[in-house]
């Protein structure tokens, strides 16, 4: 998550891909009266989220495959062959540990010693898969800092429409998203559709930290919130993700954004007349500039057009 200026120009600069120009927010008349009226978006907890995948999986669960066994049982193994490697910012508890490990093995001839190696190793297991005490519930507080704001790339979505448009009834708020992002200091990126679980964590480094009792590595990822399963691909969905600076009890955070940053108004086809002309009037007042359409069903096939009014 960018913290600084010359962070977020960095990002910028070398990410593969740009995001569109014009992002859009699927929402409700009230919804859209309260944003209008506010000059704020919403950012939201995952833990508000309806799906229990989205950005609440195990950024751990690679720790649990049998590679990441295989690679602890190796540094231990090396450890107790030789003292050198063992890091030097190594927890004191684990040191003595490894001490009177490698006492009892200096005690056995040569020709016993791997054999000794192989059966602590065997005795030690690998119950040092679950990261270090504390990390899980650092990891619920982060979930809770965490904060999500939501779009899409595609204002014309049948399904975005009757999901999130209150069946074509709401409207759709399209933001540039250039002025979003620098206002913000924060990059818009786009979900990964997937079914299998992406590597977010230096598997390296925390299995020193469970083996030797390093000092943990960061766990603030962007990408934990920029995954979901591939049923959700029709979304075509952008977020801006951002961690709120404490973990009080509230689940969301309310920013304001430019005004200029407000570009089009877009009313859903079984749009009430009456309540388009106010949510439009409403977006006006933040933004004089801003265009307005209306969605309409074309006659000859089955598919959603926009019209400007």
């Amino acid at each position: 998550m960018a913290k600084s200026s010359h962070e977020f120009e960095l990002h910028v600069q070398g990410r593969g891909k740009a995001p569109p120009v014009i992002i859009y927010k699927y929402v409700t008349a009230e919804i859209a009266k309260n944003i209008l009226s506010s000059g704020r978006l919403r950012f939201r907890s995952p833990i508000e989220f309806n799906d229990p995948l989205d950005s609440q999986w195990d950024p751990f669960w690679h720790l649990c495959t049998r590679s990441a066994a295989a690679e602890r049982r190796g540094l231990l193994q090396l450890a107790l062959r030789n003292p050198e490697s063992v890091p030097s910012n190594a927890d004191p508890t684990h040191l003595l540990g490894l001490r009177a490990m490698r006492a009892e093995i200096t005690t056995l001839p040569m020709c016993q010693r791997e054999t000794r190696i192989a059966e602590i190793v065997a005795e030690v297991g690998d119950d040092g898969a679950d990261p270090p005490p504390g990390l899980r519930e650092q990891l619920r507080q982060l979930h809770r800092r965490m904060r999500v704001c939501c779009f899409c790339e595609d204002h014309l979505s049948v399904l975005m429409w009757s999901h999130y448009g209150d069946q074509h009834r709401g409207f759709v708020l399209g933001f540039d998203s250039s002025i979003l992002e620098r206002k913000w200091q924060r990059p818009l990126e786009p979900i990964e559709y997937r079914e299998d679980l992406p590597k977010i964590i230096e598997l390296e480094e925390w299995n020193r930290a469970i083996v030797f009792g390093t000092p943990s590595p960061s766990i603030v990822d962007r990408r934990w919130a920029l995954v979901k399963h591939s049923d959700w691909r029709y979304e075509r969905e952008w977020r801006f993700v951002l961690a709120a600076d404490s973990h009080g009890p509230q689940t969301h955070e309310d920013i304001p954004f430019p005004a200029g940053a407000l570009v089009s108004v877009v009313s859903g086809c079984r749009a009430d007349v009456d309540l388009a002309s106010k949510v439009l009037l409403g977006a006006q007042s933040v933004n004089p500039e801003v265009a307005y359409a209306r969605v309409t069903l074309p006659p000859d096939r089955l598919s959603l057009t926009s019209v400007d009014a």
